[in-house]
């Protein structure tokens, strides 16, 4: 019987176990690459057809199994929503394999290795972790990845996966530690909706050609539903399937008028992939640690109270935050910074007109690879990602627009500065 200070979550989520043995018998050959498509009792994981969900959903799949997500780990399984447990007196880490097609739990101590950085376990399977600080990297004997970060609770969480052919998941959490999102390379996407810490609703969208697909799930009834929407009148993200909005939030709703101009600036700001935050809502498939909403919030004392994302806007190179993209600004600029700033990488840009206004400066923070230069009409100032808000798993550019030639204001001056974005451009909602 597990002790109550691990949390081992069997009956916390929806039935997503799997068949390892046809999976190890194709590892165990060398000259094989790592199968993309996993299958499972009730679920299959695809990583290779884009044009198809990531997970796929039979009526196999009951809430009445009370098993969670689990993702294959050589001739074993690995418990998405289990934390790696850490020791600080003994050094050691302790994580939980199943087998069994999940039904049985095994925990592996994994020791450090001399005085190294890395971490193994004295017998049974061949794995092996390396502590890179912020991040461990759990290494699989099937070549895939399992990168864990700390969350606000000190749990360290698995937030990204990577297999041996090159294919990628990124995971968030909910503040229970229950898996809320996730999102693959590919731009396809998995919401998670709890009832009383059961799966109720599940919600996949993808790519297929012009049109982004959505599919969606009902844990009660095991009913799928799926539907087509062309991707120029997409609404974006349904943030509120997977990240709650705080009760004082200003803005409670991302509306199609939102989502269309953060298409937009992305469009404007970023190359292929880029996705802009401008209105208030983060990507829903950002690590767990950012919440959704950092806009407008108005506190129990009546005081109004601008947030993260209230007159600025975020730029990644993919939904969850992992991808890269370069950096682009509109021409017309007459002067500019001649360095990024030492901290946060900032450069500035005065523009006489930007947009539908007059006499703006543009703030440009996280630049990596600074360099101005003219890339098929469009003026290129580098890449996302750089010093002050960026780290190896979570990469983005922080974007805001000042009234007047007033290149980089103090952290105090900003706020009486700000211009929001959409109505630079001519685009507010």
């Amino acid at each position: 019987m597990l002790s109550q200070s691990v949390r081992f979550p069997f009956t916390l989520l929806l039935s997503l176990t799997f068949l390892l043995s046809s999976l190890t018998h194709a590892l165990a050959r060398d000259d094989q690459r790592p199968r993309s498509i996993y299958s499972n009792v009730g679920i299959t994981w695809n990583l290779s057809d884009a044009g198809q969900p990531l997970i796929e959903m039979s009526d196999e799949s009951r809430s009445n199994l009370d098993l969670g997500f689990i993702f294959p780990f050589g001739q074993f399984g690995i418990h998405l929503s289990e934390s790696l447990h850490y020791n600080s007196q003994t050094r050691r880490y302790l994580l939980m394999l199943l087998s069994d097609k999940g039904r049985r739990g095994n925990f592996v101590e994994l020791r450090q290795v001399g005085g190294s950085n890395i971490f193994s376990p004295t017998s049974g399977p061949k794995i092996d972790l390396v502590d890179q600080g912020t991040v461990k990297v759990l290494n699989g004997s099937n070549g895939s990845q399992y990168s864990f970060i700390k969350d606000s609770e000190g749990a360290l969480r698995c937030i990204r996966i990577q297999d041996r052919a090159g294919s990628s998941i990124r995971l968030s959490y909910n503040s229970a530690g229950l898996i809320d999102g996730l999102a693959d390379n590919r731009g396809r996407t998995v919401s998670v909706n709890y009832d009383d810490n059961h799966v109720a609703f599940l919600v996949q969208t993808w790519n297929v050609e012009t049109a982004r697909m959505t599919k969606s799930w009902d844990a009660s009834t095991s009913h799928h539903a799926t539907k087509s929407t062309d991707t120029s009148s997409e609404e974006g993200p349904r943030f509120g399937l997977t990240k709650r909005i705080p009760r004082d939030a200003l803005t409670t709703t991302y509306t199609r008028e939102m989502a269309s101009c953060d298409q937009m600036l992305a469009r404007l700001f970023g190359g292929p992939g880029a996705v802009a935050a401008a209105n208030s809502f983060e990507p829903v498939t950002l690590s767990g640690n950012y919440p959704v909403y950092r806009g407008d919030l108005r506190g129990e004392d009546g005081i109004f109270r601008p947030g993260h994302l209230s007159y600025a806007m975020h730029i990644y190179g993919s939904e969850n935050g992992t991808g890269v993209t370069p950096l682009y600004i509109p021409s017309g600029f007459t002067s500019h910074s001649k360095a990024p700033t030492p901290t946060d990488s900032a450069v500035t840009f005065y523009y006489p007109r930007l947009g539908k206004l007059k006499n703006v400066t543009l703030a440009v923070f996280h630049v990596a690879d600074f360099q101005i230069q003219n890339e098929n009409g469009r003026i290129r100032i580098g890449n996302i990602g750089g010093r002050g808000g960026s780290f190896e798993l979570y990469k983005h550019s922080h974007i805001e627009f000042y009234r007047g030639n007033t290149g980089l204001p103090s952290s105090s001056r900003r706020q009486a500065l700000r211009i929001h974005p959409s109505l630079v451009f001519g685009t507010a909602p």
